[in-house]
């Protein structure tokens, strides 16, 4: 596989005068992504949250929630009266996602009301902790939180009991649904990471931009599936008209298709309600996440600029991801938007309305090492270099300048320094 040809060299307007810091604070409360992943079950005392994702229904005990990509975390939080068992059910996961319980936290009062009043807890990370019984120690510093040593050998404790191996089961009728049940244990948090067992030397993943029907969309995201790939991501305008009735219609689809979708809100979606019924459909609008050493950001342009306070939450997002990048030195970071900061073919002048903010949004990508950036909103097929980031459009609908159906299939390696490939699929 090689890297699609179809590169333009354009010079990064602006770069070299564009200062990058900013006074916004991150505001997500703007557009209720912080709500839309927390949730709480008053009769059973726990408060529940996703990253990323939406809680789509909250019962007695039982909560289901939609991953914004797919993998995730969810963490259950137990008060002092905490009692009894929540089902967790989890939806647009990939595929082979598995349930593990990665850590405990024993709570304080700090961190909930009425829980006991210590400066500090144990948090215990389950996996190291499991994995080190057994290991020579000369005294109890040589073991992980939640062993001892005994008999020059760490040993468990019963701060190590809640450690349990979690028992889940698919969703015969979606597969990208598990569930699984939390016993709740008083002032203590645990939290469980939904993702494949193994890492995959190779990222493959599928990018859908402007469709011209669900219909088109759902032979798009088949074409897709044969590739084996990961996830899909809808960076483009899917839905058939700007109303609820419509974001439910692509929900519907999204489902009986059986593979996890990354959705950036488009024009259209976000024209319903200010954005607010794609929210709690679909998920944030702003999130992120990895597969290995590969590292996504997703970043709102859907009305042509960043939401308010955007610009801070996106380099938060890329100043972390770079920070783990340069820890473990391999794979690449990845970002995906509606609309492109600048316009790969400026002539047609469809990025960002304000060139500015365009400019420097790009000079923050290219800041924090983003390799490559895929868009949507624009129906064309074109690809453009800005800085050291490569800008990726796709449409499967006609084209401004040709007729065009095509959608992209991009892979990136899980090695040091990283490496990028995108090829294009006529439909």
């Amino acid at each position: 596989m090689n890297v699609n040809p179809q590169h333009l060299s354009v010079p990064l307007l602006l770069a070299a005068s564009i200062t990058l810091s900013c006074g916004d604070t991150a505001g997500e409360a703007t557009t209720g992504q912080r709500a839309i992943s927390q949730a709480s079950i008053d009769a059973l005392d726990l408060q529940l949250d996703i990253t990323s994702g939406a809680f789509r229904s909250v019962g007695t005990n039982s909560v289901w929630a939609r991953a914004a990509g797919p993998v995730a975390r969810f963490r259950v939080a137990a008060g002092p009266d905490a009692v009894g068992t929540v089902s967790v059910k989890v939806s647009n996961l990939h595929t082979a996602a598995e349930v593990k319980l990665l850590a405990v936290d024993y709570l304080n009062d700090s961190a909930i009301t009425g829980c006991p009043a210590v400066a500090e807890r144990t948090s215990i990370s389950c996996e190291s902790a499991l994995a080190a019984i057994g290991d020579p120690c000369i005294s109890a510093t040589d073991c992980p939180s939640g062993l001892t040593c005994t008999a020059a050998a760490c040993s468990a404790t019963p701060l190590l009991d809640v450690c349990e191996v979690p028992v889940y089961v698919r969703d015969p009728d979606d597969a990208t649904a598990l569930s699984f049940d939390v016993l709740s244990v008083p002032c203590v948090a645990k939290q469980y990471g939904l993702a494949p067992a193994l890492t995959p030397e190779t990222v493959r993943f599928g990018v859908v931009g402007a469709t011209s029907s669900l219909d088109r969309m759902e032979s798009a995201i088949k074409r897709l599936k044969e590739e084996d790939v990961d996830f899909i991501t809808l960076t483009g305008e899917n839905i058939e008209s700007s109303d609820s009735s419509a974001i439910d219609a692509l929900e519907t689809r999204l489902t009986r298709l059986g593979v996890s979708i990354v959705y950036v809100v488009g024009g259209d979606a976000d024209n319903v309600d200010s954005g607010q019924y794609a929210l709690l459909r679909l998920g944030p609008h702003d999130h992120t996440f990895s597969i290995g050493s590969t590292r996504f950001a997703v970043f709102y342009s859907a009305q042509r600029e960043l939401a308010t306070g955007g610009f801070a939450r996106l380099e938060r997002y890329v100043r972390t991801l770079k920070a783990l990048h340069v820890g473990d030195g391999a794979g690449s970071i990845i970002a995906f938007t509606h609309t492109p900061p600048i316009d790969p073919n400026g002539i047609r002048d469809l990025g960002f309305k304000n060139h500015v903010e365009g400019a420097r949004t790009m000079a923050l990508l290219n800041q924090f090492g983003v390799r490559d950036l895929f868009a949507g909103r624009i129906p064309a097929s074109d690809a453009g270099t800005f800085g050291d980031v490569d800008v990726w459009l796709t449409t499967s609908t006609d084209s401004l300048l040709h007729s065009v159906s095509e959608v992209l299939v991009v892979e990136s390696e899980n090695i040091v320094g990283g490496q990028v490939t995108v090829r294009r699929i006529s439909l």
